[in-house]
């Protein structure tokens, strides 16, 4: 969750869930395991910046994990880190275009602007 948090530059929540053996009625219909847990949880919120988690994990027991989230911090973290690999293409930041008709013609360029 840390690494989709960071590469995604967005909150994660995880939730897997808590599964007690009480869960499941007398009458279930097929045949449990011998045990008195089958998903112990973990849910969790990892900070988009650093990957770190600001929320959790609660394994064992059934409950909420709430967190105080700042969306302002995706943005930066989006900034922070180029997933994609956009940073180390010139033909992506350079701001010149060539478009072309359907018959391969040019249809119009794009004038670079100066920067500011």
């Amino acid at each position: 969750m840390r690494h989709i948090a960071i590469e995604s530059g967005a909150f994660v929540v995880s939730v897997p869930q808590y599964i007690p053996r009480a869960a499941f009625p007398d009458d279930f219909p097929v045949d449990l395991p011998d045990r008195e847990v089958y998903g112990n949880g973990g849910a969790a919120i990892v900070d988009p910046a650093w990957g770190e988690v600001i929320g959790g994990p609660l394994y064992g027991e059934e409950g909420i994990v709430v967190a105080d989230c700042d969306l302002r911090a995706g943005l930066h973290a989006k900034r922070f880190f180029d997933a994609v690999g956009h940073y180390g293409r010139e033909e992506v930041l350079l701001p010149t275009a060539t478009l072309t008709n359907l018959d391969g013609g040019p249809k119009a360029e794009a004038i670079p602007q100066p920067h500011e």
